[in-house]
């Protein structure tokens, strides 16, 4: 078996390993530390003719060090890592850098995405922007529901819910609701947005679309900020249903009632971002009794 050998910025070997598997390039050092030094530019001997360097490192043989035991105990914070000697056994007492080192590791374990910019663009007349999505719950409901279809109008912020059984009923009820809007505005629907959820990629879904005239606006996978109206549209709802189903300590199969009672106090709602002017009043130019409720 032939030896692998780490040489020093001197030339001499401080480490060795063998092959960890025959006739592989991947190694395991195995061996003692023949020297403390620190190896910078290391020439490694893996009998590979392509290969003779690999980038820089240092090795070092201080098992109490900040970045090993920031390392063994998952990348904690620096908060963390001050408090790991007096609640752990086997840690000596670290000498903890009064600035904490970048880790690379932690900034590409833990590196969040970059929020997306707020837009402020809205449709200038009804239909001319209407966002979908598909909701799916945990439970049924008491009418054997287990989706929800969210739609809702970019100008008035006017939503709808349509309740389904199954995904496949998505086309069904989406051309329902178009037949129903455009009737009662007298405008037609121009542009739909929505994720490429399956219920919205599927053939007759597309060729009502199409039969219509409609644009099909699709986000770009894994990122639903791109249909950001819809998602905050949900949790509105979300937020709304159950709480109004905690505070009539009602059973969660029936949320069916409780998310058209949430739809509908949140199209008679005043909102900021339509000038504090409710949904049914864009929609229908007519402001809503809500006396009844």
């Amino acid at each position: 078996m032939k030896i692998t050998r780490v040489f020093d910025s001197r030339n001499e070997v401080f480490l060795e390993g063998t092959r960890l598997i025959p006739r592989n390039n991947l190694h395991w050092f195995h061996g003692k530390l023949i020297h403390q030094t620190g190896a910078f530019g290391l020439l490694v001997d893996l009998d590979i003719k392509s290969l003779s360097m690999v980038q820089c490192a240092t090795v070092t043989n201080n098992s109490n060090s900040y970045d090993l035991w920031h390392s063994h105990l998952g990348h904690p914070n620096p908060q963390t890592m001050r408090h790991a000697t007096r609640a752990t056994d086997g840690i000596e007492k670290l000498d903890i850098p009064m600035k904490t080192p970048l880790c690379p590791d932690c900034q590409i374990g833990k590196m969040p995405s970059r929020s997306f910019p707020s837009s402020d663009k809205r449709a200038d007349k009804i239909l001319e922007m209407v966002h979908c999505d598909l909701v799916e719950f945990p439970i049924l409901s008491y009418n054997r529901h287990k989706y929800c279809l969210t739609i809702i109008d970019d100008y008035s912020g006017y939503g709808t819910v349509c309740l389904l059984r199954l995904k496949s009923d998505t086309a069904t009820a989406f051309s329902t609701w178009v037949t129903w809007a455009e009737k009662q505005t007298g405008h037609s629907l121009l542009r739909v947005r929505s994720d490429r959820g399956g219920e919205f990629m599927a053939t007759i879904f597309k060729t009502f679309l199409t039969s219509k005239g409609v644009e099909q606006q699709l986000s770009v996978s894994d990122h639903p900020q791109q249909n950001g109206r819809t998602e905050r549209f949900n949790w509105t709802l979300l937020e709304k249903e159950e709480t109004m189903c905690h505070t009539a300590c009602l059973p969660k199969n029936l949320w069916n009632f409780t998310f058209d009672t949430a739809v509908h106090v949140y199209n008679r709602t005043p909102m900021h971002c339509i000038g504090w002017k409710t949904p049914v009043e864009l929609l229908f130019n007519k402001k809503p009794d809500i006396s009844y409720l």
